[in-house]
């Protein structure tokens, strides 16, 4: 394992743990995170609110690693990831309350890190549309 794959399994680990300041620190002042719906923040200060949000609503959040592809400072991570969700989700388009589901969702992360080690840019992919179906279905 290289220096990103540790990276990034510190900060699954980190996530897991709803450490928010350990977190934020591995996070680049001039990061770019872009998720799923277009959304795009930079930095952690823009960052922390769209974590926060998520653990708020599903802090049971559970990572597994399927897959990696590794370069001197960059990873893809191919996860499957399992949240129940026992908090409020405030989304763009309002608030989901608790419905006790857990959500399965098989993921991809493209990772980059500065020169400096720390996360210069998270790109997420997973199908939200799913996500949200789950969340939603009767």
């Amino acid at each position: 394992m290289g220096r990103a794959a540790d990276v990034v399994e510190q900060w699954w680990k980190t996530f897991e743990q709803g450490d928010f300041d350990a977190l934020m620190a591995l996070v680049s002042a001039d990061a770019e995170i872009l998720m799923p719906g277009g959304l795009r923040v930079h930095g952690p200060v823009e960052l922390r609110p769209v974590l926060e949000a998520y653990y708020n609503a599903f802090p049971k959040l559970c990572h597994e690693t399927v897959s990696a592809v590794e370069t001197d400072n960059a990873i893809a991570v191919e996860l499957h990831i399992t949240m129940p969700h026992t908090g409020v989700f405030v989304t763009p388009a309002g608030e989901i309350p608790p419905t006790g589901k857990t959500v399965s969702l098989d993921a991809c992360d493209i990772v980059r890190l500065n020169a400096d080690g720390k996360i210069g840019s998270w790109h997420s992919y997973f199908d939200q549309a799913s996500m949200m179906e789950q969340l939603t279905a009767g």
